[in-house]
């Protein structure tokens, strides 16, 4: 086994990918809109961010390992999926936090009349960071299926039993 080959993953992988994609797509319009109600926060910038890399991410998986194995790399997709572990972790516990402050500003203008725009943008952050967590350990769920399916690999091909062209035989050194 090359370390070109693709790895066998259970069948639930491609809907964990899928699932992904669309939790990343529903945080993103979230985002998007919270964006342009407020007018534009970096908070909210790397919510529009962390989806569309998202998408990058789960596109090349499906792309390497579906429709194009020779640009698969079983250690890109690895590191590709840790880095989106601490993507979606920093972003869902930002938008909880944002959701919170959002939250205590809102309660503040009902006291004096406020804005409603507010309310929206505290319950839209809110929902992302919710999703946003989802996201988090629909990620862990694949990093562990993958990483685990890795070593699995890896400990086949250390067991597969190694020639060595010094002591073989039959290899075309020995022949002559």
């Amino acid at each position: 086994m090359s370390s070109k080959s693709i790895l066998a993953l259970p069948p639930y992988t491609f809907r964990l990918r899928l699932a992904q994609i669309i939790i990343a797509v529903l945080v993103l319009i979230l985002n998007i809109i919270s964006t342009a109600v407020l007018g534009g926060y970096g908070t909210l910038g790397y919510g529009i961010f962390t989806p569309i890399a998202t998408c990058v991410i789960v596109g090349y998986w499906y792309f390497a390992t579906y429709r194009s194995p020779q640009h698969y790399n079983r250690w890109a997709i690895l590191v590709l999926d840790c880095i989106s572990v601490v993507w979606w972790l920093a972003l869902w516990s930002v938008l909880a936090q944002w959701a919170a402050v959002l939250g205590l500003i809102d309660s503040i203008d009902n006291s004096y009349g406020g804005l409603s725009s507010i309310r929206t943008v505290h319950a839209l952050t809110a929902v992302g960071a919710v999703l946003g967590a989802a996201e988090f350990v629909l990620f862990i769920v694949t990093l562990v299926t993958f990483s685990m399916s890795l070593h699995r690999a890896r400990m086949a091909e250390q067991q597969k039993p190694q020639q060595n062209p010094f002591t073989d035989v039959n290899n075309e050194y020995n022949r002559h």
